[in-house]
């Protein structure tokens, strides 16, 4: 498996590796989750663009369900 060298202040390295502990996670694997959505996003360029460009006051969430109308649901 191929590996990347990052050269960092001492600073910023206690930053990540607090960070990283924190979310119980490698710092190669805390540092790989930040970088991968800014070369692979999981939207693309243009949703984002579009997001929440909706202008348009008849453009409503329909009623929902209560909770008692839904479907019985078997609980796992």
């Amino acid at each position: 498996m191929p590996q990347i060298s990052l050269y960092v202040k001492e600073s910023h390295f206690e930053k990540i590796e607090k960070a990283a502990k924190s979310a119980n996670k490698s710092i190669s694997s805390w540092v790989l989750e930040k970088i991968l959505p800014q070369i692979e996003p999981s939207y693309s360029k243009e949703f984002i663009d579009l997001f929440g460009s909706i202008d348009d006051k008849t453009f409503k969430r329909p009623e929902q369900l209560k909770w008692e109308e839904d479907s019985l649901r078997e609980f796992l």
